[in-house]
Order: structure tokens, then sequence, then C-alpha cells
């Protein structure tokens, strides 16, 4: 069984989004730690709140989410996450095995997502242990 999610970054650069994503995560149960726009934000915010999931959009301003994500494990590790874009095809061409969610979406798609994250990180944590 997955880890439970109790708390979830999210990552986007419109400023309607992360708020709106909010409202959703904490209605599926979740905690948000932060909401943050550019990509050293993110980093930052991941560094300090070692979330146990991210919700990351592919553009950031300044910056882009794939980038974020590489310099987050590079600091603390492997963190499961979600790329909610309007992009999900220049994610997929950039890391294929992504767990992905298009713009706009339905809040069925987003806990989804989560589970396919969490449970993908659980997979490739039991296979290295």
């Amino acid at each position: 069984m997955a880890k439970p999610i109790t708390s979830i970054l999210v990552a986007d650069d419109d400023p309607l989004i992360g708020p709106l994503l909010e409202n959703i995560l904490v209605y599926l149960g979740h905690t948000v730690c932060a909401i943050v726009t550019s990509e050293d934000a993110a980093v930052a915010a991941a560094v300090s709140h070692r979330p146990d999931l991210i919700v990351m959009d592919s553009r950031l301003r300044p910056g882009d989410g794939i980038g974020a994500m590489d310099r987050i494990a590079a600091l603390i590790g492997p963190v499961p996450h979600v790329f909610i874009s309007g992009d999900v095809h220049g994610i997929l061409s950039r890391m294929p095995r992504a767990v992905t969610l298009e713009k706009p979406f339905r809040i069925e798609q987003i806990e989804a997502a989560i589970l396919r994250a969490s449970c993908r990180a659980e997979t490739i944590l039991g296979s290295a242990a």
C-alpha cells in the first residue's frame, strides 16, 4: 500500500491555479505546505518542507518544473511528483515515465494521478531496498 500523502508542495506559475489546486487538495484530505511560482522557490520550499508529494507545472517563472525536480532530487532525494501542465507531451518527451495530468483537469483525475505517483515511488523505493 502506498504511503499516505500528508504534505503537498504546489508549484505553478499561474497565480490562479496554485490556490485552486490547494482548495482541491485540501478537499481531498491533503495538506498543502506551500504554493510557489518559480523554480528557485520550488527548490527552496522542497528543502524546507520535505513534502510527501509535489504537484508541479512544467513552466515556472522563472525556470521550469523538470529542472526544479532534478534540483530537488539532487538535494533531498527523489520525491513523488505529478506534473500538471498544458504541455504534457513536452514533459513526456523529456521524462517518458513521468506521472502527468493535462490542464484542464477534473478532481478525480488529480486524485488518480496522486495515487499513481505515490505507488510508483513506493515501487521504486521498495526495489532499491
